[in-house]
């Protein structure tokens, strides 16, 4: 090991994480948001030189709403199914019991919002 130069050494080491599966996925997820990033952005700009502002102005705000109800609606449970779901005996019913809540929660943030649109928009 002595001999090797100092890419030799660093292309070792490149290979042995790479055998990491825990780090090349995680490499795999930034990858992936950086990509969906840029695209967004990039499709942000074409809109705005092709579209009246309000109209633009509309569909970001709509966007904006809905990945706020849907960020509530979760109500925690995708980070809390990572963390706790799998030492649990009872997989299944967490699941299920989940599934549950989320959707009662965000059927009901999405009627609050059918409700308070008209009262709240200008």
């Amino acid at each position: 090991m002595k001999n090797m130069s100092f890419f030799a050494k660093k292309r070792m080491y490149l290979r042995e994480l790479c055998k990491d599966t825990l780090l090349v996925n995680a490499l795999y997820l930034m990858l992936s948001t950086f990509v969906v990033a840029i695209t967004g952005f990039v499709f942000w700009i074409v809109v705005a030189h092709t579209h009246d502002p309000a109209t633009v102005g509309l569909a970001t705000t709509l966007l904006s709403v809905s990945a706020l109800l849907s960020l509530l609606g979760l109500a925690g449970f995708d980070t809390t199914f990572v963390r706790f779901l799998h030492r649990s005996k009872h997989k299944q019913a967490y699941i299920n019991s989940g599934f549950t809540v989320v959707t009662v929660v965000s059927g009901g943030l999405a009627i609050c919002f059918a409700v308070l649109l008209p009262i709240l928009s200008p």
